[in-house]
C-alpha cells in the first residue's frame, strides 16, 4: 500500500505542480497584456504632446498670418486715394494759395 500511497500522492504533487505552472503562465501572459497596454499608452500620449505641440505651432502661425493681414489692410487704407475736400477759403491771403489756385482750375475744367 505504501507504493500506491506514494504513486498518489506524487500524482498529487505532479497535478499541483501543474496548476501552479498554468497559473504562473497566466500570470505571466497577463503581465505580458498589462506591459504591451502600458507600452500602447506611452506612444499615445507621445502622439498626444507631438499634435497639442503642432496645434500651438499652427496656433502661432494663424496669428501672425493674421497680424500681417491687418498691418497690410492698415497700410492699404493708409495709402488709399482719399477724395478731395475742397474747403473755400477764407481770406483773400487763402485764395492765392497753390492749392486754391489748382483746386478753382480743376473746378473750371469739370465746367467745360
Amino acid at each position: 500500500m505504501t507504493g500506491q500511497t506514494s504513486d498518489t500522492l506524487d500524482e498529487m504533487t505532479l497535478v499541483k505542480a501543474m496548476t501552479n505552472l498554468r497559473q504562473f503562465a497566466e500570470i505571466g501572459n497577463l503581465n505580458a497584456v498589462l506591459i504591451e497596454e502600458e507600452e500602447a499608452e506611452l506612444k499615445a500620449n507621445e502622439v498626444r504632446q507631438q499634435m497639442a505641440k503642432k496645434s500651438e505651432v499652427i496656433a502661432d502661425m494663424q496669428n501672425k498670418m493674421n497680424q500681417v493681414i491687418a498691418l497690410m489692410m492698415k497700410k492699404e487704407a493708409s495709402t488709399a486715394v482719399q477724395p478731395a475736400v475742397i474747403v473755400p477759403p477764407t481770406s483773400e491771403e487763402d485764395r492765392s494759395s497753390p492749392n486754391h489756385v489748382k483746386n478753382e482750375q480743376s473746378r473750371q475744367l469739370k465746367r467745360i
